[in-house]
């Protein structure tokens, strides 16, 4: 595995969730509106994305409702 550390902006794949690595389903670059214009991202979570991705590709759905979740959980304990 190459150290993402080196990527330029050209290498960055915007399609890809830049925690997870999984797709992230943003349709930002297509007619209409994405889910990601709307959704409430938890700055936690953007901390948590290595600084040559931020801005440049969006954290997916499964990993804010992840972290939303474990903050549900921890409440509870």
């Amino acid at each position: 595995m190459s150290d993402m550390s080196q990527n330029s902006d050209k290498e960055i794949d915007d399609t890809t969730c830049p925690l997870c690595r999984n797709k992230n389903l943003c349709q930002a670059h297509q007619p209409g509106e994405c889910w990601c214009y709307s959704a409430e991202i938890p700055q936690d979570v953007i901390d948590m994305v290595e600084p040559q991705f931020k801005r440049k590709s969006c954290i997916c759905q499964s990993c804010i409702e992840r972290y939303n979740l474990a903050l549900a959980v921890d409440a509870y304990k």
